[in-house]
C-alpha cells in the first residue's frame, strides 16, 4: 500500500510503502518481465512508519532506506541472489538538537540517503529535521552501517533552518562534490565530500529571485 519511491537494477523494482504513524513501512521486491511486467516478490519491514527513501548499493547486495517521522532512522536490507529481500539487517536512529522550523522542532526526519559514487563503501544521509549530512560506512556483506562524520547544511553563524531534503553529486567525481537541496528556504547548499568523515560546507545559493514574495519551499529533488 501506498509506494512512494522506486528504485531499478534492470531485473527487479524496489519500492517504498510509508503506513503512517503508528504503522510499520515496508520495502517490496518486484520481478522485471521480459515486457515490463511486475510480479510481486516479497516485502520486509523497516523498523519505521514512514521510509521515504531508497538507494540501491551499486554491488546489488542491500538497498538503503531512509525513515522520515517520529522514528526517523536509516536502515539496510539485504538483497538475496535472487533478488528477494532479507530481513533489514541495521537500523541506525537519528538524533540530535533539532532546528527552530515548524517542520522541525518535533526532532529528527532522515529524508534520504545515497551511495557516495566514487567511494561506495561510504554513503550520505541527509537529515531535515536536523540541518545535517551524516557520513557512514557501510559493510556491504554484513550489512551494517557505522557513523563517521557529519556536517551542518548552514553556517553555524546563521543558524538558519534549512532542511535538507535530497542531494545530486558533481558528475565529475574529481571534484568531490554534492549538491543538496534543502526544502525549507529554498536554496541549494554545496559540500565537499573529502576523505571519510571529511565533509566541509563550502556555502549555498538562494534557488529563488529575491523578487519572490511566496512563503519559500522547495519539496524536490534535483540532478547534476
Amino acid at each position: 500500500a501506498n509506494p512512494t519511491y522506486l528504485v531499478s537494477n534492470g531485473s527487479h523494482v524496489y519500492a517504498t510503502h510509508e503506513l503512517g504513524v503508528g504503522r510499520q513501512g515496508a520495502i517490496s521486491a518486484w520481478k522485471v518481465g521480459p515486457k515490463g511486467s511486475l510480479s510481486p516478490v516479497n516485502s520486509e519491514c523497516v523498523g519505521a512508519c514512514c521510509p521515504v527513501q531508497l538507494s540501491l548499493h551499486p554491488s546489488g547486495k542491500c538497498v538503503l532506506a531512509a525513515n522520515y517521522f517520529k522514528d526517523s532512522s536509516v536502515t539496510v536490507l539485504p538483497i538475496t541472489t535472487d533478488g528477494s529481500l532479507a530481513p533489514l539487517s541495521d537500523q541506525v536512529k537519528h538524533t540530535g538538537q533539532p532546528g527552530t522550523h515548524v517542520r522541525q522542532v518535533d526532532g529528527p526526519h532522515a529524508h534520504s540517503i545515497y551511495v557516495v559514487p566514487w567511494d561506495s563503501s561510504h554513503v550520505l544521509a541527509l537529515d531535515l529535521g536536523l540541518d545535517l549530512v551524516i557520513e557512514y560506512e557501510i559493510d556491504v556483506d554484513e550489512g551494517k552501517l557505522s557513523r563517521v562524520g557529519s556536517c551542518k547544511t548552514h553556517p553555524c553563524s546563521t543558524g538558519a533552518a534549512m532542511g535538507p531534503r535530497h542531494l545530486a553529486f558533481h558528475p565529475d567525481a574529481s571534484r568531490r562534490l554534492a549538491f543538496i537541496a534543502n526544502e525549507l528556504d529554498s536554496s541549494v547548499s554545496v559540500l565537499r565530500v573529502g576523505s571519510p568523515g571529511d565533509l566541509a560546507l563550502l556555502g549555498k545559493v538562494d534557488s529563488l529571485p529575491t523578487c519572490f514574495e511566496r512563503a519559500k519551499n522547495w519539496s524536490s529533488t534535483g540532478g547534476p
